[in-house]
């Protein structure tokens, strides 16, 4: 049964972020917390904001955000990676910062629609989330290089762009070259000597199937 375009499910998740009964729901499910925060933080800032720019954003997070909710009702709900999860609430951390902080507002924003449309054009149905490959995220591979040559003895770190290098939430699991899936979005991404833990180089970019998944590092 569906209203208009959208499913009865679909309503239902919404209703939930309203009321209390999000707080139960949350217990049960990391994944559908991460949603109906986000959610609750649109709606929030959306009450908030009078910027002409930051309304435009705030759109097109809805429309992101709302691909993102149906095609999770559509695939019965699955658990995302804990990672991926993380990356949604600190998404929703962002719009709340941005709801009170108009000066920087339309940059934060900005990035969290475009964050957020990354992830929404991986999952074209809701059947994407049903493929532990999809859900998962995009494999990245990870070369260090020098003089055209791979070498060793880096590690190999990730975080969403705005999160900085700080506690990195996505560690590659060895010395490049590596291999980790990461949620489409906005990155930095930074190599470590793996002897002294100094951060050699960092770059910022988009992770997305639109882009080439093997990125290097080239060192002097």
């Amino acid at each position: 049964m569906r209203i208009g375009k959208r499913p009865v499910a679909w309503l239902f998740v919404m209703l939930c972020t309203m009321s209390g009964a999000v707080t139960a729901a949350a217990q049960r499910s990391p994944t559908a917390a991460a949603l109906m925060e986000l959610r609750n933080a649109h709606t929030a800032a959306t009450s908030i904001v009078r910027d002409s720019s930051q309304r435009t954003s705030l759109t097109g997070i809805d429309r992101a955000l709302t691909k993102l909710e149906d095609r999770w009702v559509q695939a019965n709900g699955p658990e995302l990676d804990s990672g991926y999860v993380a990356v949604l609430r600190f998404n929703a951390t962002l719009i709340r910062r941005a709801a009170v902080n108009p000066d920087s507002g339309q940059v934060i924003l900005q990035y969290v629609e475009e964050d957020l449309t990354y992830k929404a054009a991986e999952i074209p149905t809701g059947l994407g989330w049903t493929v532990p490959s999809t859900r998962n995220g995009i494999e990245i591979t990870v070369k260090v290089k020098r003089n055209g040559q791979i070498v060793g003895g880096y590690l190999v770190r990730a975080n969403p762009r705005m999160w900085g290098t700080d506690n990195p939430l996505f560690p590659f699991p060895n010395e490049a070259p590596t291999k980790l899936p990461l949620p489409a979005g906005n990155y930095i991404m930074w190599i470590v000597r793996t002897q002294t833990g100094q951060i050699v180089q960092t770059r910022e970019l988009p992770i997305s199937s639109l882009y080439d998944p093997n990125i290097d590092f080239v060192v002097p």
